[in-house]
């Protein structure tokens, strides 16, 4: 078979300008290179652990970061001219509107119990995305100081030490957000339950969304369209109020576990004999590392941590209260129940994980005591008197120290709080706003006009 000339000249001039092509071009920089062996091995930086849940958080309008999930922390920028930044200031801004919405609906109105916690909810929310958004702006400094604190320590061997931290975060966020998410989902159903047996509406949707939010349709006249759109901001707080719980669990394990990593090293020669005097300078040194990215991290995180405890025992004390009233159906029962159990569980999270950090810097005690005479020296004296006398815990803005007693002050905190307001406490007023349950004048208005 006879190839024509044509072909065989355009062939040839096809190869000359590939050829040349090849030699003017480097064709490893257009290729994708090839992932190396550190490419895919962990670090075990805090930076690493909480890439994945920052990102999470993002979709929400909270902690508005780029390179959350880059290698190094120094890939981390805020900026304000940007999409997540656009969409935190405006989720900022609905529930802003929701809060004065609120104010607005007490201040029209009798001034009621049930009002207050609406109020309450929404103001706590906004100051959490706030803060957040406060938090942003110092994020990417305050992870390359912790980076830097991590890289001085001893550094892990085995990935598995390296995965730890990361593997607790990610399940305590996994537990968090999904119980979190089924509670809602509950309130929800009870919610339409509720609308759904409606005496004064007879439209189910309408009956959920003016018993759930009053406070909107005020002022503004009632549509399903309008309905929705405060569900939705509702979410978003919902979702900041449990995100803000477990910010300060992450924070807590992400600390807690720099100060497992020298007492693990510590409790290897705990008893032993003949320990070189460097080696209590050198751990002494790391201690002080350590205690000192925690008042970093305290300073940057304090508004956070006052904003959770404080929120969680107010409502721990609503729901107690609450706990008195008769409920109008077995569904509001079982799901007030459920709620109070949920409430009190995640605030022990709070409260026990924040409490670790104390825990772990006073374990290295217990080896001081084990040391013997003979190799008892100035500086294992130094040591143990800063382990001893400091103590290191996060604070909410200073008000208090986050240890395990502050667990036991405050369960007697709300034993009191809780007589005081059983006396002052009437059965018919904390549903006087639902227009499903209640048959006060100022219900018919908000229904019926």
């Amino acid at each position: 078979m006879k190839v024509s000339k044509e072909i065989v000249r355009r062939y040839n001039h096809l190869r000359r300008n590939v050829r040349q092509i090849r030699d003017n071009v480097n064709v490893q920089s257009v290729l994708p290179a090839r992932g190396s062996r550190e490419d895919f091995m962990y670090e075990g930086t805090f930076f690493e652990a909480v890439g994945t849940i920052l990102v999470i958080a993002q979709l929400f309008g909270l902690m508005p970061v780029h390179g959350v999930k880059a290698k190094h922390p120094s890939k981390l920028r805020f900026r304000k001219c940007s999409l997540r930044f656009l969409l935190c200031i405006f989720y900022t801004i609905s529930i802003f509107i929701l809060t004065l919405l609120s104010l607005y609906w007490i201040s029209r109105t009798k001034l009621e119990f049930g009002k207050l916690v609406f109020f309450t909810f929404d103001f706590a929310n906004l100051m959490s995305l706030v803060c957040f958004l406060d938090l942003a702006r110092k994020w990417p400094k305050l992870m390359v100081e912790w980076y830097r604190i991590e890289k001085y320590l001893p550094q892990l061997k085995y990935q598995f030490d390296k995965q730890k931290m990361a593997y607790q975060i990610k399940m305590v966020s996994l537990i968090i957000l999904f119980s979190s998410m089924a509670e809602h989902l509950l309130a929800m159903t009870v919610g339409a339950h509720a609308a759904a047996n409606c005496p004064t509406i007879r439209d189910p949707i309408k009956a959920f969304y003016m018993a759930s939010y009053p406070q909107v349709f005020l002022i503004f006249p009632y549509s399903d369209a309008l309905g929705s759109l405060a569900k939705f901001f509702n979410i978003i707080a919902t979702f900041a109020w449990s995100y803000t719980d477990l910010f300060v669990i992450i924070i807590s394990i992400g600390l807690a576990s720099k100060f497992q990593q020298i007492n693990n090293d510590l409790f290897k020669i705990k008893g032993k004999v003949g320990i070189r005097t460097n080696f209590w300078t050198e751990y002494r040194i790391y201690y002080r590392e350590i205690v000192m990215l925690v008042g970093i991290v305290d300073t940057a995180v304090a508004k956070i941590i006052l904003i959770s405890i404080t929120n969680n025992l107010f409502f721990i004390c609503v729901q107690l209260l609450r706990s008195l009233d008769k409920k109008p159906t077995f569904a509001h029962t079982f799901y007030f129940w459920i709620s109070l159990i949920y409430l009190i569980g995640r605030t022990l999270a709070v409260s026990l994980y924040s409490a670790s950090i104390n825990d772990e810097s006073k374990k290295p005690l217990e080896v001081f005591r084990s040391v013997s005479r003979e190799d008892w020296c100035i500086e294992v004296k130094r040591f143990d008197e800063e382990v001893a006398n400091d103590t290191v815990a996060l604070t909410g803005m200073k008000f208090f120290k986050l240890t395990r007693k502050l667990v036991l002050s405050v369960a007697g905190t709300i034993v009191t709080y809780e007589l005081v307001l059983i006396q002052f406490h009437q059965d018919d007023n904390i549903s006087d706003w639902d227009p499903c349950l209640s048959k006060n004048e100022t219900a018919k208005k908000i229904v019926f006009g």
